[in-house]
């Protein structure tokens, strides 16, 4: 059988070529070390390739994912330590306002808490890059703002710090499924550290800060009942609470009489609110003494728990309402409500009056007081008749340093003996009464801030919003240990991935080079055979 020198050409080209494409294969594997470049080298170790691959990328997803939440968690934590520091530092100062502080101290106390507030204001706008960490979702947005905010419907305003973040927490899933918040959160939002988000005239705010703001301003307080136009009718409070623990009033002047008069500036109507502003109640015509036949001059509101509240009559008095009969709003400029408020808690310390004989007669203090600020009076007998009734007094506003005499006195029992800025003291007479005896007491009482509030509800309040705070800050050193943990697994997940990864696909670099060396041998020798066996053959195909 004669076989055609066409066929041993072709079988003899065809394995040299053979030969050279696993020269290259092997070449090629030990350029990178790999044994896998197609799907067809070897479909089993691809589709195990692509399995790993596939977990390899989800793993690196997930760590970058846990690194990016330990950032987050790093932070806040320490966010979460400084402010920890601060609420001791505000338990600190509140708890050292007693009543042993004169008033100059209490103020100083107050700018201290004013500039803890500024430091807890700042820690709750701390930043991650370029997100801040307390303000839930919405982190691109600075959360905290201190700032000032009207009452709608009054001229009162109160200090505030507004929250713009909101409550959903940011999840950075570090595992397969859907990311569940109260796990995967690495957050803490402005209500988990501040306390409850609340509306203040409209106004998104957190309760915390605005109790540290109500501590400021009850340390740095000048006078018992704040109003919003100093140049209105003078307000004391009087009556006695029967209600329990304290009470926060805001009494707003609605109408005024403006007729002849005595009515010039006659308070005739009135509302309350014991919630800041934000609801106003209006005063029944019977709590409404507007004849006030003791002080025609001043208007007697009654409110509730026992309260009652006096307005002297002023011609800047400004009301809620344009005139008794209309329900039109009075409006300033701008368009906003105008009305004046007078802000006050209860329950205030009774006027104290301190006597210099035990045994002389009682006395009792009357009227309304008419000054702009805190006056002490030291009253002293100077004249009795025989059943002990005092026929003469004299008066000081200087702590006896200089006397004069009273503006007026009537004799009897008690004996009513009139001061400056509406004020009467009262002596009862007493066979014991003497002369150069003194009474002595301040007008009007509490005018400074109030020790009791101080040391009882301000000091719990502080207290209750630290503890909130570790609990939340403990809560987050929770996850914070489990992701640690999860860290250290998906480290060693990351390796196994990588070190299956390389098994599946890494060549036997011995192996190959040995198998690159002998198919090299086998070609070269291949072409000496061939050019020896096939040398004629070839040249008769060459063209001529």
């Amino acid at each position: 059988m004669r076989i055609a020198d066409s066929t041993i050409t072709y079988n003899f080209l065809s394995s040299l070529n053979k030969s050279q494409q696993r020269q290259n294969d092997i070449q090629t594997q030990l350029s990178d070390g790999k044994s896998i470049h197609t799907p067809s080298d070897d479909p089993v170790k691809t589709v195990r390739s692509l399995r790993n691959s596939t977990d390899l990328a989800t793993n690196t997803q997930f760590t970058q994912n846990l690194q990016d939440a330990q950032s987050w968690m790093t932070s806040t934590d320490g966010a979460m330590s400084d402010l920890s520091s601060i609420m001791i530092k505000a338990k600190e100062l509140v708890t050292s306002a007693d009543d042993t502080k004169t008033p100059d101290e209490m103020n100083i106390i107050g700018s201290q808490v004013d500039q803890l507030i500024n430091q807890v204001v700042s820690i709750g706008n701390t930043k991650v890059g370029d997100r801040y960490i307390f303000a839930g979702q919405n982190d691109s947005t600075q959360p905290f703002t201190r700032t000032t905010v009207k009452d709608p419907n009054s001229d009162k305003t109160q200090e505030v710090v507004l929250y713009s973040g909101d409550s959903s927490k940011i999840s950075m899933a570090i595992q397969s499924g859907a990311a569940n918040p109260s796990q995967d959160s690495v957050n803490l939002t402005g209500a988990d550290v501040f306390g409850p988000v609340t509306d203040v005239y409209g106004k998104q705010t957190v309760s915390a800060l605005n109790q540290l703001l109500d501590i400021k301003n009850e340390l740095q307080k000048t006078a018992t009942v704040t109003p919003t136009n100093k140049t209105g009718g003078i307000g004391t409070v009087s009556g006695t609470y029967t209600g329990t623990g304290f009470g926060n009033f805001d009494v707003r002047i609605d109408q005024v009489d403006n007729g002849a008069g005595t009515g010039v500036g006659h308070v005739t109507g009135a509302s309350y609110s014991t919630d800041g502003g934000n609801t106003w109640n209006p005063v029944a015509a019977a709590g409404i003494d507007a004849t006030n036949a003791t002080t025609p001059s001043a208007t007697t509101i009654t409110l509730p728990s026992g309260v009652k509240f006096n307005i002297t009559d002023s011609t800047t008095n400004k009301p809620y309402y344009t005139d008794p009969a209309s329900t039109v709003i009075n409006q300033n400029a701008t368009g906003q409500a105008q009305a004046d408020v007078y802000s006050f808690r209860v329950p205030q310390t009774a006027a104290t009056i301190v006597q210099s004989n035990a045994t002389g007669g009682a006395a009792t203090i009357a009227g309304t007081y008419s000054g702009t600020s805190s006056t002490s009076y030291s009253v002293r007998i100077t004249s009795t008749d025989a059943a002990g009734e005092v026929t003469g007094a004299e008066y000081s506003t200087d702590a006896g340093a200089t006397w004069g005499a009273v503006p007026a006195i009537t004799a009897g029992s008690p004996s009513n003996i009139t001061l400056t800025n509406g004020v009467q003291l009262n002596l009862g007479a007493a066979t014991n009464n003497a002369v150069n005896d003194t009474y002595s007491f301040a007008v009007p009482q509490n005018t400074g801030a109030d020790a009791k509030w101080l040391s009882g509800v301000a000091t719990q309040e502080v207290d209750d919003t630290h503890n909130m705070q570790l609990q939340a800050q403990t809560g987050l050193g929770t996850r914070m240990s489990m992701y640690e943990m999860t860290s250290n697994i998906m480290s060693n997940q990351q390796l196994t991935i990588q070190t299956d990864l390389a098994n599946n696909e890494s060549i036997d670099m011995a192996k190959a080079i040995t198998d690159f060396n002998t198919d090299k041998t086998v070609y070269q020798s291949a072409l000496a055979v061939g050019a020896k066996i096939m040398t004629k053959s070839l040249i008769d195909f060459l063209p001529t």
